[in-house]
């Protein structure tokens, strides 16, 4: 492995060649080297002194030489000579492996070859690429450097500059001309590098040594067109064969299928002879201007025709159509739309408007006059909610019918029946049928008022669905603002009675279920936290009042029910000053019933007679509650049940968590003997 830290290189040997004797100082005459080294005495001596001369340094590698190899063709290859010794200056021997490699002008390895090398006194020559031809991509266009290392061993520095042989410069001006070059054509008509010149038709181009000849010939001779010719006689042709030929249009050759579509304008259009208004028109033999026809009234034409019959088009700002009817008389119209379709469709109608941007019809009335009036002949037809209807609103976005009015007395749609059927409905198979909203908030009027004289609903509300759980009229609130009383906060659903003396019976809300079964219930509250799931409120009167009228059933005229332990079925509770009445029985009894009874009967057994004196009473409303209150008496039948004759008192046992009826007078109670219990939770 050779390590160089000093590195001395020469010119390579085609530069050398052109120039005068080089010497370094403390060393011999290089003198003028050829491209290929002959080894004699003096290059021996040469190199012997230069061992001396670098005895002190580091070994070294001087490069003799570097050229082209002249060849027919320009070769890949380049020849590349040197001397080496080891590093105590014995110049190398025998073979060793070169690896050479190629350095672009930033550094970058473009080309790295590794080949044996014979070596005599240090001496190489080897021909670079000669293992692995140079790529043509190698352009030789920039400052390249050549690197070498010996035997895998660090690269010998510094790298060899390539340069250039003084004649061989003059091969850069073969990447372009010379300036001022002549004798040669760059371009033509702009286009540079290889031209191809082709004669299409009847052109040619021959060329003949450095002359190119472009020739054409017409099909008539050397005029170039042959001849004109009129095949439909539309066009005058004089001196046809040339060589100057005269076309002129012939008198009513021109034809409609001649004239493009909107080739002919107004501008085009002479108005020679025409008086203001008049318009082209045909008397039976020529086109002349004439003044226009005007409608005769009354006018009534028939046409049988899949377009529009009578179509007016206004693209200004005023109407496209204007009827009145100016005598007063009722029930005539300014304008009457009749349809005799069977079918029922929204595209078949009397009158149809339509709008992109605004109202398709809209109506002005005055008076006891209608802006629009609409009226059914015949029956609808089953199945079409539309059909059979004196106005139809139909939108894709918008809306079908709108009603604006800016009287205070009046209605944006006003709608009337006279029979039994309704004055307005609205029908949807998907959306909402009816929607009435106000939308500013400052409006404090009602969105919806239903009002009647007769004996029917002001607002009736029906479901007609079999099952499911529905509404007949639902309200829904989205308030959160508190309220105080019965009259306060928000509400749902409101039914007031106005009148400061109602009838009897007369209720704000009423609810009523027809079913004869056990589950209906005519009126439901519900609370979803821990609030009131009905709420009743009255100055003087019943706040909630409940009744039934059947005289046989076991019936409740209010119930209160809960799920909870710690929870109240009914409460009654006095709020006022002082003290007052939470709760009044009137005209009856206080019944018990269910599972666990407030009131019931206690015996004593052998099992619960845990003391001599007494016996537990064992009952889920009372056990392990010491501060229960029972109210406890004997019980005496006459027709044998033990007695047991002692005053008696109860308390409350810790040890057992249950309340014993014990005897006052220390005495022990007998088996069998009853006690009436009654437990109050407090």
């Amino acid at each position: 492995m050779i390590s160089v830290d000093e590195f001395r290189a020469f010119p390579p040997v085609d530069y050398l060649k052109h120039y005068p004797r080089m010497q370094r100082p403390g060393l011999p005459h290089a003198g003028l080297v050829n491209t290929s080294i002959k080894r004699s005495a003096h290059f021996n001596q040469f190199v012997g002194r230069l061992m001396k001369r670098t005895r002190t340094f580091l070994p070294f590698v001087l490069f003799i030489g570097l050229s082209a190899t002249a060849l027919a063709q320009v070769p890949r290859q380049m020849s590349y000579q040197g001397v080496v010794a080891n590093g105590s200056g014995t110049p190398l021997q025998g073979t060793h492996a070169l690896t050479i490699k190629i350095y672009d002008n930033t550094g970058t390895t473009i080309y790295t070859e590794t080949q044996n090398a014979a070596f005599t006194n240090g001496l190489f020559n080897v021909v670079i690429g000669g293992t692995s031809a140079i790529p043509g991509t190698i352009l030789f266009n920039a400052q390249y450097t050549i690197g070498v290392a010996v035997d895998g061993g660090a690269e010998l520095v510094p790298r060899t500059p390539l340069t250039s042989s003084p004649y061989s410069l003059n091969a850069a001006q073969a990447m372009s001309l010379a300036p001022g070059a002549t004798g040669a054509v760059t371009s033509l008509n702009t286009i540079g590098g290889d031209i191809t010149l082709v004669g299409a038709g009847s052109t040619t181009v021959n060329r003949s040594g450095n002359t190119i000849t472009i020739s054409s010939t017409g099909g008539g001779g050397s005029t170039g067109i042959g001849g004109v010719q009129s095949s439909d006689g539309s066009l005058t042709i004089t001196q046809a064969n040339g060589p100057i030929a005269n076309l002129e249009v012939t008198d009513g050759g021109i034809t409609s299928t001649k004239l493009a579509n909107n080739s002919v304008t107004a501008a085009k259009i002479s108005s020679l002879g025409a008086a203001s208004g008049q318009v082209l028109g045909f008397n039976g033999t020529n086109v002349v201007w004439t003044t226009p026809g005007t409608f005769a009234l009354p006018y009534s034409g028939t046409i049988n025709t899949a377009v529009d019959a009578f179509s007016v088009t206004n693209s200004g700002t005023g109407r496209a159509g204007f009827f009145k009817n100016s005598n007063g008389t009722p029930l005539t119209s300014a304008l009457y739309g009749e349809s005799n379709a069977t079918s029922s469709s929204l595209t078949v109608a009397g009158v149809e408007g339509k709008s992109t941007n605004g109202f398709g019809i809209i109506g002005t009335g005055g008076g006891a006059s209608s802006g629009i009036f609409g009226r059914v002949i015949t029956g609808p037809t089953a199945g079409a909610f539309f059909a059979g209807t004196g106005v139809t609103g139909f939108s894709d976005a918008g809306h079908g019918v709108a009603g604006i009015t800016y009287n205070a007395t009046n209605s944006g749609v006003f709608g009337t029946a006279t029979g039994t059927g309704w004055g307005v409905r609205g029908a949807s198979t998907a959306g909402v049928a009816g929607l009435f909203e106000i939308t500013t908030a400052a409006n404090t009027n009602n969105a919806l008022e239903g009002a009647t004289n007769g004996s029917g609903n002001g607002i009736y509300g029906k479901n007609t669905a079999a099952t499911g759980s529905t509404s007949g009229v639902l309200g829904e609130v989205f308030s959160s603002a508190n309220g105080i009383g019965a009259n306060g906060g928000v509400t749902g659903v409101l039914g007031r009675v106005n009148p400061t003396s109602p009838g009897g019976y007369s209720a704000g809300v009423r609810g009523v279920n027809n079913g004869t079964g056990g589950t209906g219930i005519g009126v439901i509250g519900y609370q979803a936290g821990s609030g009131w799931g009905v709420y009743g409120e009255t100055p003087s009167g019943f706040g909630v009042y409940g009744l039934t009228t059947n005289t046989t059933a076991v019936s409740s005229g209010v119930r209160g029910e809960t799920f909870s332990t710690n929870g109240i079925g009914v409460e009654a509770k006095y709020s006022g000053a002082g003290v007052g009445i939470a709760l009044e029985v009137d005209n009856g009894a206080i019944r018990v019933a269910g599972v666990n009874k407030a009131a019931f009967v206690h015996t004593t057994t052998a099992a619960n007679k845990l003391s001599a004196n007494g016996t537990d009473v064992d009952n889920p409303l009372c056990n392990g509650d010491p501060n229960a209150l029972l109210f406890v008496t004997q019980k005496l039948n006459p027709s044998g049940i033990i007695y047991n004759n002692s005053p008696i008192g109860v308390y409350y046992n810790t040890i057992r968590n249950k309340w014993e009826i014990f005897n006052e007078a220390n005495t022990a109670v007998p088996v069998g003997a009853q006690f009436n219990v009654l437990v109050i939770k407090q």
